[in-house]
């Protein structure tokens, strides 16, 4: 059985269970259903993802660390120029590490170059690690990969959260 359907399942189970009677008539009793645990972050966690290139040679991105923080950034290079948005919880921040080790993200990078360049560079578990891919049309076309996947992923969710 696969994590996420084992998830699932627990999860389906406690919502269908959720309700029971007390043995009383008329009279229910509700439980929540359990939530879902973080996943611990490393201490050593940072994540910097954006793109950039192109004429001009810019970069523009966000970077997150171990403790939530996020930071949007600008500049001729990668992280330069910070500027603080604002702390992840620890349930996205948790979900967004377990989804960067199901991916294998340290296994298996893609190492591409063009005009415009997307990135993603992850430190964690005495781990580091970068892979870079000419990004597709995000509107049009899917991602071609699971990094590319998790950087949309990531990018949206800092988009939603902090603009």
């Amino acid at each position: 059985m696969t994590h996420r359907f084992s998830e699932v399942v627990v999860y389906s189970l406690a919502l269908f269970l959720g309700c029971r009677s007390s043995g009383e008539a008329g009279e229910t009793k509700h439980r929540e259903a359990p939530t879902q645990l973080a996943v611990p972050v490393p201490p050593d966690f940072e994540m910097t993802f954006g793109e950039g290139g192109g004429f001009g040679g810019g970069w523009y991105g966000h970077t997150i660390r171990a403790d939530g923080s996020v930071f949007a950034w600008r500049g001729p290079v990668a992280g330069a120029n910070l500027d603080s948005l604002g702390i992840l919880d620890p349930d996205t921040l948790g979900r967004l590490w377990q989804h960067i080790e199901e991916i294998g993200f340290f296994s298996d990078s893609v190492d591409e170059s063009g005009n415009i360049t997307a990135f993603v560079r992850i430190t964690g578990d005495g781990q580091e690690a970068r892979s870079s891919w000419i990004p597709g049309v995000e509107s049009i076309e899917p991602p071609r990969n699971a990094t590319e996947a998790l950087y949309r992923r990531t990018r949206a969710t800092i988009n939603r959260l902090f603009r």
